[in-house]
C-alpha cells in the first residue's frame, strides 16, 4: 500500500491559468482586452452604422447627444460616435501589432548581445536604461526632439 501524498499533475499552464483566475482585475482586464480585440474584428457587423467609419456627412444628425439610436451621441458631421470608437480599436490593434514587430526583434537581439558579452555590453546597456530612466517619459521625448536636430 502506497502511503505517498499524491503529486499534483497540473502542468505549468494549467498552474499559471489558476493563479491568473484567482485575481479577479487579472480576469477583468482579460475580458475588456478580449472585448477590444472582437469588435475591432467583427466592427462591420457589430456597429449600428458601419457607413459612419468612413466619408459620411449628415448634417441632419450633427451633434446629437447619446440616445438608443447613436449610444455614444454624434459628432459634428451627423457620424455614429460609438461606430467610429469600435472602428478606432482596428487602428489601435494594428499599430500596437507593427510596434511589437519592430521592438521585440530589437530587444532580443539587444537581450542575446548583453547575455553573450556579460561584462561590458550588460553593464554598458544598463547605465544607458537607467540614465533614460531617470529623466522620465515627457523629458525623454522633448530631449530627442531637441537633440535630434
Amino acid at each position: 500500500m502506497n502511503l505517498s501524498p499524491k503529486k499534483s499533475k497540473r502542468t505549468k499552464s494549467g498552474k499559471a491559468w489558476y493563479k491568473f483566475s484567482r485575481n479577479p482585475l487579472s480576469v477583468v482586464g482579460l475580458v475588456i482586452v478580449l472585448f477590444v480585440i472582437f469588435s475591432a474584428l467583427l466592427a462591420p457587423w457589430v456597429t449600428p452604422y458601419p457607413a459612419h467609419s468612413g466619408k459620411y456627412v449628415n448634417y441632419g444628425e450633427a451633434n446629437f447627444s447619446p440616445s438608443i439610436q447613436h449610444l455614444f451621441g454624434t459628432d459634428v458631421f451627423g457620424r455614429d460616435v460609438f461606430t467610429r470608437t469600435i472602428y478606432a480599436f482596428r487602428s489601435s490593434l494594428i499599430m500596437g501589432i507593427v510596434v511589437l514587430a519592430i521592438v521585440v526583434p530589437i530587444g532580443v537581439t539587444l537581450g542575446s548581445f548583453s547575455w553573450l558579452f556579460q561584462r561590458n555590453l550588460d553593464r554598458c546597456l544598463d547605465h544607458e536604461n537607467n540614465r533614460y530612466l531617470s529623466f522620465g517619459a515627457s523629458s525623454n521625448t522633448r530631449l530627442g526632439y531637441y537633440f535630434s536636430s
